[in-house]
């Protein structure tokens, strides 16, 4: 038994690890296309925009206001920056605009 609770311990530490790294976005939340560009609007995060959102991780955000939720993949020419409210995501979308080239 203790042989078990050993071999069972590191995985049971790396778990909060691997859930920090996949960051999960919600419906109701926020964020935009940074692809876009210019083109670049905040849409609420529905549950049709979910499905199409892969490949979740940990974004640093585009300034030094509000973090991001996830920096999502929805295809090859779409990545979505998702933030907790619509006023995050505009501040931050703003900035990515002002820094534009």
């Amino acid at each position: 038994m203790r042989r078990f609770l050993w071999l069972g311990l590191p995985s049971l530490l790396l778990l909060p690890v691997a859930q920090a790294s996949s960051p999960v976005p919600t419906a109701g939340q926020y964020g935009f296309d940074w692809l876009k560009g210019e083109q670049a609007r905040c849409v609420v995060v529905t549950p049709a925009l979910l499905t199409k959102l892969r490949q979740c991780e940990a974004s640093p955000g585009f300034g030094s206001g509000p973090k991001p939720v996830a920096s999502c993949k929805a295809s090859s020419r779409s990545e979505y920056i998702i933030y907790h409210n619509k006023a995050q995501c505009q501040q931050e979308l703003e900035t990515m605009k002002a820094n534009a080239p």
